[in-house]
């Protein structure tokens, strides 16, 4: 969860399925080609909902009581009708945030978020490093980071509120303190992960971009505060019979997939329903798919008896990709979890 999702009315209403936060998946389209990728990009965008059809969406989704719209891709940039989409967004006063690698943006983008700059949470833009070398060799493209670098600049100038993201991978770990200086430089609010999943094709060739334990502690991450974001808080409340929304948001708070399935969360990807056939609001309250997920009572879990609990707190999706079980150990997190939390190792 991020900071603003462990308020107790988010957890209150987080509790209840009251959807306030929708997700959007706009696309599997993507300029770049990034090594890393979880997503398997570059595919013909053949049957992505559009633009009226995320328009009556939001209208669903609003009298379910949605107030947050999150669009992300593949690139959102790549759909030639993305103003009309974040239009049909701000046009019903949600709040909007933004994922973009920044680099298929053109002025008109950038103009037009300005002027509407009041209503927007955030743009998360994608840097891999300052070094346009390290940068391009991640995504693949020659010239994408000068391209997010005047990009992300553009918008901070025009008062457009960002927030930078870099994921660290074993091809630009030796960077971090470059890329943390420059973040203070100029003053960017920016978050390092180090969290690489395989392909949503089953592809693992990302996992070889992962780094390698020795490496991790000399990084200049709050291990703990990454690892544990929900903060030192009363064991009590992470009983037996609690359930999953203890901290993980899948299945309490709402992701569309570019064709129209609703899932549990971005890493849980089995279609509860689909938006072109059933009503949103039906699918979000009758599914079995996403029931299921809310009935887990955290002593199922695997995690529940480990000495690390609740200071580490299990990933049900990173679960599931890894053994097909969302309530198994997800090993990556306890590979980072037993090395870095501290006085855990």
């Amino acid at each position: 969860m991020r900071q603003e999702e462990k308020h107790p009315f988010m957890k209150r209403m987080a509790a209840a399925c009251v959807p306030l936060k929708l997700r959007l998946e706009l696309t599997r389209r993507c300029n770049l080609r990034c090594i890393h990728c979880k997503v398997h990009c570059g595919e013909q965008p053949g049957g992505e909902l559009t633009a009226p059809e995320i328009a009556s969406l939001l209208d669903q989704a609003r009298e379910l009581g949605t107030i947050e719209v999150s669009v992300t891709g593949g690139e959102v940039f790549a759909r030639p009708d993305i103003m009309d989409i974040l239009e049909a967004i701000l046009g019903r006063d949600f709040l909007l945030h933004i994922q973009t690698n920044a680099s298929a943006m053109e002025p008109r983008h950038i103009a037009f978020l300005a002027a509407r700059a009041k209503k927007i949470l955030r743009v998360s833009v994608s840097l891999y490093a300052r070094d346009p070398a390290v940068h391009d060799r991640i995504t693949g493209v020659p010239g994408s980071n000068a391209r997010t670098l005047k990009n992300l600049f553009a918008l901070r100038d025009a008062g457009v509120p960002v927030f930078c993201f870099t994921l660290l991978m074993k091809e630009n770990a030796a960077h971090a303190r470059d890329m943390q200086a420059f973040y203070e430089e100029h003053a960017l609010p920016f978050q390092f992960n180090t969290f690489i999943i395989p392909r949503d094709d089953g592809c693992a060739a990302p996992l070889a971009q992962r780094i390698p334990l020795e490496i991790l502690p000399g990084l200049p991450v709050n291990w703990y505060g990454y690892l544990n974001p929900e903060g030192p808080e009363d064991p009590a409340q992470f009983h037996a019979e609690a359930t999953l929304d203890a901290w993980c948001p899948a299945a309490r708070f709402a992701v569309v997939t570019a064709t129209g399935d609703v899932i549990a969360c971005s890493l849980l990807r089995e279609s509860a329903g689909n938006v072109r056939e059933t009503p949103f609001g039906d699918i979000w309250f009758r599914s079995p798919a996403l029931q299921r997920i809310r009935d887990i009572r955290l002593k199922e879990l695997e995690c529940f008896s480990c000495d690390l609990f609740p200071s580490c707190k299990p990933c049900a999706g990173l679960a599931h990709i890894e053994h097909g079980d969302l309530r198994k150990r997800p090993a990556e997190m306890c590979r980072l979890s037993r090395a870095l939390l501290p006085g855990k190792a």
